[in-house]
């Protein structure tokens, strides 16, 4: 069952970077410990509110697609992730120009335990954009289940995917994505 969830869960993030079109992808792997996709250099330029919520969206998606996708198991231990995902929400909730709350207002990074401690109204504002955020990841994750599936079985076999063969096998996935 370990194997199958971390296929899912890198499926998904895959096949989210190429629905988002954020770079070249140049292997995936479910071998732990280094299970995850090695993704080639990407400037992604301004850190816009925009750029920061789709990320938080693929972030999540690999949880959702272990949620959606094996719906009788409980979603793999993906602490990084979301501590991650909650590091990008608060970004967003925290950066003058991004915060719907005091949007001039400084407040570092390095103190987000006591400011979510603190700041009630903040750790809510934080919780909806990480709320938000697993909705649309959980959405996409049922739109693009084929593609997932067809992956995943891909990782199952093979553990790694690299070079030429990666190449190939996402040809074949684009064209079990959805539009």
């Amino acid at each position: 069952m370990l194997w199958q969830r971390l296929a899912v869960h890198q499926a998904a993030h895959a096949v989210g970077w190429l629905c988002l079109g954020l770079g070249t992808i140049e292997k995936i792997t479910i071998e732990p410990p280094k299970a995850g996709l090695a993704v080639g250099d990407r400037e992604f330029g301004d850190l816009t509110e925009e750029l920061l919520a789709t990320m938080l969206v693929w972030i999540l998606s690999g949880r959702a697609a272990e949620q959606e996708i094996l719906p009788a198991c409980d979603a793999a231990e993906t602490h990084d992730e979301i501590e991650l995902a909650n590091e990008f929400a608060f970004a967003l909730e925290a950066t003058p120009d991004f915060a719907r709350k005091w949007p001039l207002l400084y407040r570092p990074k390095a103190d987000r335990p006591v400011l979510l401690a603190l700041e009630p109204g903040l750790r809510s504002l934080v919780n909806a954009r990480l709320d938000t955020a697993y909705e649309a990841a959980r959405q996409e994750v049922v739109r693009q289940q084929a593609a997932i599936v067809f992956l995943a079985k891909k990782l199952l076999v093979r553990k790694t995917l690299e070079g030429p063969e990666l190449e190939r096998l996402f040809e074949e996935v684009k064209r079990h994505m959805a539009p």
